[in-house]
């Protein structure tokens, strides 16, 4: 019997056709996105910006949905935590013009998201710019690598928390609700426009550009005197000094396209000023997080003098200490950089 001989052509055709098959590759994790301001003009009414300002915000957070989801690269829910904060701002800003139950109610659904999403990135930030510098200058501590991983744990347990809420029935019914409010028309002809409070609907029909110039120029003159002896405040004066600063920050860029000035200057200046203050309420943040390792790297049935819970101490005590001698050069750029903000002069009218 006569055997057949392999089609060695063959062979080499279907060698070929394998090496033309691009190689499988894993599908690339969403990126996070950042925030782009709302395009307003000066002869929009105040209702109209309203509308335009928070389908961005809205749009904002909503891109960074799935990179939140789906990736874990810090920046995703720090993006997501950055539009929910813009989003309430914008709603602060436009209360009066805004007043009614449907936007009350997406209100305080967004500040219920903030503070689902808000731990996630208070162990973002604790383990990026507070733990790693210390743990980068003293290598050979002892705890590091135990106390390292009960911070990348809770940090696990946190993520997973924001994205439960992001994966959750409240959270589509509020997204739901605030795209049909904003499909809605907002601000109908005067004509059609029902009985309600008439200081309501004339806030609403005035022109934005006046509108933002009282709203900036009320928050800047806040800012200015909750900040009045900046070098005195303490920690709790400071937090709502950090919470102006931030509030007057998103109101001058929603609003930077309106005048003709360039608000360069003024943004830069407020936005350093933001940094300097955010610097000392991530160490004020990072004291209660310190505490929740602590606990969690506690060893049950282990007294609070073993070694395990001695090392611990000791890391959160190394941390406190470093952080606190730099605390002398945090102050002074916190005064240079007041002094920059005061400097600076409005760029609205």
């Amino acid at each position: 019997m006569t055997m057949a001989k392999p089609n060695t052509a063959n062979k080499l055709t279907l060698v070929v056709d394998r090496a033309k098959r691009p190689a499988a590759t894993t599908p690339r994790a969403p990126a996070p996105v950042r925030a782009d301001l709302p395009q307003l003009d000066r002869d929009m009414t105040v209702a109209m910006a309203a509308h335009r300002v928070l389908k961005s915000c809205l749009a904002h957070l909503l891109d960074n949905r799935l990179p939140v989801l789906k990736s874990d690269d810090a920046e995703a829910i720090h993006q997501a935590r950055v539009a929910l904060r813009r989003l309430r701002a914008a709603i602060g800003i436009f209360r009066n013009a805004l007043r009614d139950k449907e936007i009350a109610f997406l209100g305080s659904e967004a500040r219920w998201l903030a503070d689902e999403l808000g731990p996630a990135r208070d162990i973002d930030v604790f383990l990026a710019e507070v733990f790693e510098p210390v743990a980068e200058a003293c290598k050979d501590a002892e705890g590091l690598a135990s106390y390292r991983g009960a911070a990348l744990e809770l940090q696990r347990l946190r993520l997973a928390r924001a994205r439960a809420a992001l994966r959750s029935r409240r959270f589509g019914i509020w997204r739901d609700r605030f795209r049909s409010w904003l499909a809605a028309d907002v601000a109908p002809p005067l004509a059609v426009v029902p009985d309600s409070d008439p200081g309501v609907v004339g806030t609403r029909y005035r022109p934005i550009a006046s509108y933002a110039a009282e709203v900036l120029t009320k928050r800047d003159q806040k800012t200015r005197k909750r900040g009045h002896h900046v070098m005195h405040l303490d920690a709790e004066q400071r937090h709502d000094l950090r919470i102006t600063v931030k509030k007057l920050r998103y109101a001058a860029e929603f609003f930077s396209g309106l005048y003709e000035h360039s608000p360069k200057r003024y943004l830069k200046r407020l936005s350093r000023l933001q940094d300097v203050l955010g610097r000392f309420n991530d160490v004020a943040v990072a004291q209660k997080l310190m505490r929740d390792i602590e606990r969690a790297t506690a060893p049950k049935g282990v007294e609070s003098g073993s070694r395990a819970s001695t090392e611990v101490h000791h890391v959160s005590g190394l941390v406190g200490g470093w952080h606190a001698a730099r605390a002398a050069a945090a102050e002074r750029k916190l005064r240079e950089r007041w002094r920059g903000f005061l400097a600076a002069g409005p760029f609205w009218p």
